[in-house]
């Protein structure tokens, strides 16, 4: 058996993610487009050219394709299938095989070892960069090439294709992110922010230290953290909310009836202080207190309650 030469029309398929042929492609001219479908979109990985060898690695190991490739104009290519490959490699020697299959495992087996290197929160890592990312090379707004992100993001963080894949189609999903066939662009810049905040703290273990509160009192954080923005933004320690006020948030939360119970819990996590003046005004039993908030407390749960049901799972 000979190797077989072929040529592409443009928009032809060499070969489809999640395939079990196991051909090896060598470009001898054109183009070649490798990508994945994330979110119903088609992301680009890498585009090849002249003298590039591609599918190599389902030749020597049998796994599915873990990408797809398509012509991006008319390609020559020569096709390498298993059977011509083992016969021109028949008088080599068996231990020098031994090499290339143990090669080949051991790039699989590296490629596991990398998800668990990095810390138990490497998806938010990944999130994060792509944060910062944005904030240092979108200038004019038109979001990141999705190519030179990945490969950026693999060189700073070791992580692998699919684990980026995977936290793209997550911050797709929850609406943090729009995607077009090159370019990924972040939908509300402060919504980010305050994500990767939240992120921060988790990566930080800073809420496993915490009491978690009830999701009436995580209701209520949300909605004093809503209405005084400089508990989030500001840098002072105390935000001061006067009783009738902080009076009305109970309120609003249906908490009135047990308010003691709820300023003690609050106070027990560190969340405000009371400078109580129990002098009752109307049916407000704490008219004449002042409540200083913790900031960075309040802050610290307020992201939580906000985002913790999309926290990242790698």
């Amino acid at each position: 058996m000979t190797p077989l030469k072929k040529t592409f029309k443009k928009g032809m398929h060499l070969f489809h993610e999640n395939d079990r042929s196991r051909e090896l492609y060598i470009i001898q001219s054109g183009s070649v487009k490798v990508y994945r479908f994330v979110a119903g979109k088609e992301i680009e990985l890498a585009v090849l050219n002249d003298g590039a060898v591609l599918g190599e690695m389902a030749l020597i190991d049998g796994k599915p394709r873990s990408a797809s490739a398509r012509t991006l104009k008319e390609s020559v290519v020569i096709i390498i299938d298993a059977d011509t490959f083992h016969e021109k490699i028949r008088g080599v020697p068996s231990w020098f095989l031994s090499i290339i299959r143990m090669t080949s495992i051991k790039i699989r087996l590296a490629n596991k070892r990398l998800q668990n290197i990095t810390n138990e929160h490497q998806g938010a890592n990944i999130i994060i960069a792509i944060s910062h990312l944005n904030s240092r090379f979108n200038q004019n707004n038109v979001g990141l090439k999705l190519t030179d992100l990945q490969l950026q993001l693999i060189q700073l963080l070791g992580v692998t294709h699919q684990k980026v894949l995977k936290m793209i189609d997550f911050l797709h999903h929850y609406n943090f992110i729009s995607l077009s066939s090159t370019h990924l662009q972040i939908n509300d810049i402060a919504r980010m922010l305050e994500y990767c905040q939240f992120l921060r703290f988790l990566i930080r273990k800073n809420y496993t230290r915490m009491f978690p509160p009830t999701d009436d009192i995580y209701k209520l954080i949300l909605t004093v953290a809503e209405q005084y923005t400089e508990i989030k933004e500001s840098d002072n320690i105390y935000t001061a909310i006067n009783g009738s006020i902080f009076w009305n948030f109970l309120e609003q939360n249906k908490l009135i009836d047990e308010y003691d119970e709820v300023l003690c819990l609050l106070e027990a996590l560190n969340l405000i202080s009371v400078k109580r003046i129990y002098r009752e005004q109307g049916n407000n039993p704490i008219a004449g207190s002042t409540f200083l908030i913790h900031n960075f407390n309040w802050k610290k749960l307020y992201l939580y309650g906000k985002y913790a049901e999309m926290t990242p799972s790698v």
